[in-house]
């Protein structure tokens, strides 16, 4: 994994903290975590594609699917399942409903019209309790169905 440490990052993060006074690996260690907690999907990189270019994927490949498959088994909704915490502000999610489980992704709101074929529900269903492993075991066995 390659994090690439930008004029930017180092901006942000003397804007952010300043350095207590200290020996030079205090302040080596408080400017590196200063740096790190800017860190944006677009400075990480695995030497080949960025986080934020993965997201795009991602979002590109669900919007497919969903579209897709359509009703009944895609839905989207700008709010989770009343009984489920409130839904990330200005985040909507899309679930799509397979045989082998439901997956769901959250994406932006400014993303909302990429997945304007598929059926707007009041509330997202609620949540099974299904981390990102799940959702991979789920999607796998779909395919392999």
């Amino acid at each position: 994994m390659t994090i690439k440490i930008t004029d930017e990052m180092v901006q942000r993060a003397m804007e952010a903290e300043e350095l207590a006074p200290g020996n030079a690996e205090d302040q080596t260690r408080a400017a590196l975590e200063a740096a790190l907690a800017t860190l944006e999907p677009k400075d990480i990189s695995d030497g080949f594609h960025t986080m934020e270019e993965l997201y795009e994927h991602r979002r590109a490949l669900t919007a497919a699917l969903a579209t897709t498959l359509h009703t009944p088994w895609a839905w989207k909704s700008k709010e989770h399942h009343p009984e489920d915490s409130p839904i990330f502000e200005g985040y909507f999610i899309v679930g799509i409903d397979l045989p082998t489980g439901t997956i769901t992704y959250h994406y932006k709101l400014s993303h909302w019209d990429d997945f304007e074929d598929v059926r707007t529900v009041r509330h997202a269903p609620k949540w099974d309790g299904a981390g990102p492993d799940a959702t991979v075991e789920r999607l796998l066995a779909w395919a392999r169905s």
